[in-house]
């Protein structure tokens, strides 16, 4: 198993560093030609579902998630 993470900045003595099956990218990884025009897209989807009620949304750490 391993783990792409957005870690920026991220400091020299990071133990991610360290880590065969780690890839850490810069915050810029989303800038992609695909991204620009759909993630505005997929964003307004998820916010119409989330004003409609709708409960099963891709929120991973529930932050946003009501009550």
């Amino acid at each position: 198993m391993g783990a792409a993470l957005d870690e920026e900045p991220i400091s020299a003595d990071s133990p991610f560093l360290a880590l065969d099956n780690v890839t850490i990218f810069p915050h810029l990884v989303g800038s992609t030609v695909d991204a620009f025009p759909n993630s505005p897209k997929l964003f307004a989807a998820h916010l119409a579902r989330a004003l409609s009620g709708e409960k099963h949304l891709p929120i991973v750490n529930g932050i946003g998630r009501p009550g």
